[in-house]
C-alpha cells in the first residue's frame, strides 16, 4: 500500500493545531484465479494496477482525513461506497480516476466496496480501520465464492443473487487455509497481555459464525447489529455487510485456530480448509 501523509496547519482564534491528511491510491482490477480446482472471476481494490486476490485495507487516524484516489482499470463503471460516509457522487467511469476525501464519525472499522453487481459479487470490498494505529492490528475480510455464479456476473449474464445460492469456496482475505496462516494481514501474532485489534468485514452473502479457540474477544465497534456492541465471546455471528472491530488481550501463550463454525465453510480444498486462520501468541 502506498501512503503519503500531509500535515496541514490550521489556525483558529489565534491558536494553531495540526490536522493530518492521509493520501492513498487504489486500483480496481479484474482477475481470474484457480481456487480449489475451480476457475473463479474476482474484482479487487489493489495498491497497484496488478491484480491481487486480497483487497488492500485502508487506515486513517481518528479525526483526520482520508484522501483516496481510485483508478478504475475495468471497462465498466464502478463506485467507491462507504456506508453512511460516501454513498452519492462516488462513481468512477471506465478507465477513469476519481479522488474522494473522507471524514469518519469515530474509531472503528468501516467497509468500502463497489456497489455494482460485477463489483460486490466479485469481492470488490475491503476494510477501513479508523484509529488504533498504535495497536497491533490485523484485517479479516470474509467472502464466499461460487464459480458458475461469478462467471455469470463477470460476463453480464445476471446481476442478482439467486434465491438458492450454494457457494463452494470460503475465504478470509480471499485466501483459504492453509494460505491464511501465512497471510501477514490476517494471521494474528502477538504476546501475552498485548492489546490486539482485529478489523473484520463480511463482504459475502452468508452469516459467518466465528469461533475463537484459546481466548475470548470483545466487540468494541459494530456498524449494523448494535446489540452486539460490548459482547465478550469466543463465538459470535458476522452478518453480511457487517463491519466490526475486535479487541483481543491474550492471557496465555499458545497457537490456536479461529474458524467459521459452519462445517461446510472449513472444507475448501479439503478438511481443514476454507475460513480458518491462526492466533500465534508468545510469552
Amino acid at each position: 500500500m502506498r501512503k503519503l501523509i500531509i500535515l496541514v496547519l490550521l489556525f483558529q482564534s489565534s491558536l494553531s493545531s495540526f490536522s493530518t491528511v492521509y493520501i492513498d491510491t487504489l486500483f480496481i482490477n479484474r482477475g481470474t484465479v484457480n481456487q480449489a480446482q475451480k476457475l473463479i472471476n474476482y474484482c479487487s481494490f489493489n495498491s497497484t494496477e496488478t491484480f491481487e486476490l486480497t483487497n488492500s485495507p485502508l487506515e486513517v487516524n481518528e479525526n483526520d482525513t482520508l484522501q483516496v484516489t481510485i483508478i478504475n482499470t475495468d471497462s465498466l463503471a464502478h463506485t467507491f461506497t462507504v456506508n453512511s460516509i460516501l454513498e452519492t457522487g462516488n462513481n468512477i467511469a471506465p478507465f477513469d480516476t476519481a479522488t474522494f476525501q473522507l471524514k469518519f464519525n469515530g474509531k472503528g472499522t468501516y467497509r468500502y466496496y463497489s456497489d455494482v453487481a460485477y463489483g460486490k459479487y466479485l469481492a470488490a470490498s475491503g476494510n477501513i480501520l479508523v484509529g488504533y494505529s498504535n495497536y497491533i492490528h490485523f484485517f479479516w475480510n470474509l467472502f464466499e465464492a461460487k464459480d458458475t455464479f461469478m462467471d455469470s456476473i463477470a460476463n453480464g449474464l445476471t446481476t442478482t443473487l439467486p434465491n438458492y445460492f450454494k457457494p463452494e469456496v470460503f475465504t478470509i482475505n480471499n485466501l483459504y487455509f492453509p494460505n491464511t496462516v501465512t497471510d501477514t494481514l490476517g494471521a494474528v501474532t502477538g504476546n501475552v497481555n498485548d492489546s490486539i485489534i482485529i478489523s473484520v468485514v463480511n463482504s459475502g452473502q452468508m452469516v459467518s459464525p466465528f469461533h475463537f479457540h484459546g481466548y475470548h474477544v470483545k466487540i468494541i465497534d459494530v456498524k449494523i447489529h448494535q446489540t452486539m456492541l460490548g459482547w465478550e465471546k469466543d463465538t459470535f455471528p458476522v452478518f453480511p455487510g457487517e463491519a466490526m472491530t475486535l479487541l483481543l488481550v491474550p492471557d496465555q501463550p499458545g497457537m490456536y485456530p479461529v474458524h467459521n463454525h459452519n462445517l461446510v465453510t472449513v472444507a475448501t480444498g479439503g478438511y481443514p480448509g476454507g475460513m480458518v486462520t491462526r492466533l500465534n501468541i508468545m510469552p
